[in-house]
């Protein structure tokens, strides 16, 4: 009776490796972002991107059972906001806001 080989370990590069530190199983939830859990242990059967002329775009995840997760992408605008002087023909910068997502606390909205 032969032995099984031993499957060889993943090679990782020390430095990404941290002491104490807990192991996660590999298909655990991110602990950051938005966990989609109606797809866990489905079957993808394919993948669609939808691009309308009416500037509808989306991504389809559909599954094997019927279901589908569908993703609109909708454009996020974000502001570079700087407060400027421009009396000498030149433009000399007095504060710069830097950029502002939407919904920002200094925005306003």
């Amino acid at each position: 009776m032969s032995k099984a080989k031993p499957q060889p370990k993943p090679r990782i590069d020390p430095k990404f490796l941290e002491p104490n530190r807990p192991v996660r199983p590999p298909n655990y939830p991110p602990r950051i972002g938005t966990n989609f859990t109606e797809a866990v242990g489905k079957v993808v059967a394919f993948i669609n991107y939808v691009d309308e002329p009416q500037d509808n775009q989306a991504l389809e995840i559909r599954f094997t059972d019927g279901t589908l997760l569908s993703f609109d992408l909708l454009p996020k605008v974000r502001l570079r906001v700087d407060y400027m002087e421009s009396r000498n023909g030149d433009l000399e910068m007095i504060r710069d806001y830097g950029i502002l997502p939407e919904g920002d606390a200094e925005d306003g909205a």
